[in-house]
């Protein structure tokens, strides 16, 4: 049985519960601050750690997005986990596979669990109410000797219950939360953050691609319409998003005819100053 006095202050043991498992609490390391969940997991990664292991902080004072010149802006009372994974353990051909079944994966929680409607913008952002709400991000770590990936990191920062007012002026027309106008009694981020963990270490192993590339469409924003790509290094360019490749790749078609499938980027519907 669920406990039943939830908070939303992230708690190891209230968490362990809801996932059944009291032994869960050793691999659940919650942070008040760090600079990256990402970063933190990576370090422990590299000198060993149990698969699963969860690295969650409060607030991040250096979260990334997939461009590394893109900050993730962290405030407390956000939710932000980074998943350690044993990369023999996970079927899935691709990272960017990783990426999208992430994705969607979050997206079936919120509209199952709380009835929201999420989109996804390609290829690592979740949006409600044409705001961005979450944020994913996959990452690798190697054998320095023979250069084998031997874990990967899945990173998600969501927007839980932050009030448009406490976003930078410049990002809120843009950033959003689950519940931007206060959560429900029936919400709270450690219940959250349990079924999110269980569901995607109980579905990854499993995972059957053509389905998740479905789902992951069906939810996709912009495909049809016209777009501008951006990639580190070369200029933007306009094309039309016209599907999503066996990889989670966008099929994007210049006005000249010729199609381009990408594998990193990033788009929009208007120029990135």
């Amino acid at each position: 049985m669920p406990p039943t006095d939830l908070t939303d202050t992230l708690c190891a043991e209230t968490i362990a519960e809801l996932l059944g498992d009291s032994t869960y609490t050793e691999r659940l390391l919650i942070h008040d601050t760090l600079p990256s969940t990402n970063d933190t997991a990576k370090a422990l990664a590299r000198i060993g750690v149990a698969h699963g292991t969860v690295v969650m902080a409060n607030h991040q004072t250096a979260g990334r997005g997939r461009r590394s010149e893109r900050s993730f802006f962290s405030p407390s009372g956000g939710i932000y986990l980074s998943l350690i994974l044993q990369a023999e353990r996970v079927k899935l051909s691709t990272l960017g596979l990783l990426t999208a079944f992430s994705a969607l994966t979050l997206c079936q929680l919120l509209e199952e669990r709380y009835a929201k409607q999420p989109s996804i913008k390609w290829v690592n952002d979740i949006f409600l109410d044409n705001k961005k709400i979450s944020g994913v991000l996959t990452e690798t770590v190697s054998d320095p000797k023979t250069q084998t990936i031997d874990w990967l990191v899945l990173g998600i920062g969501i927007n839980f219950d932050t009030p448009a007012c406490e976003f930078p002026p410049e990002l809120q027309a843009v950033a959003g939360s689950v519940f931007p106008h206060g959560k429900p009694a029936t919400a709270n981020r450690n219940q959250l953050v349990a079924e999110l963990i269980w569901r995607l270490l109980h579905m990854i192993e499993h995972a059957d691609e053509p389905l998740l590339l479905a789902g992951y469409r069906e939810r996709l924003l912009f495909l049809g319409q016209t777009i501008m790509v951006h990639q580190v290094n070369q200029p933007s360019y306009e094309a039309r998003a016209i599907d999503i490749d066996n990889q989670a790749g966008l099929i994007v078609e210049r006005a000249d005819g010729t199609r381009t499938t990408l594998s990193h980027g990033e788009i929009s519907i208007r120029p990135i100053a």
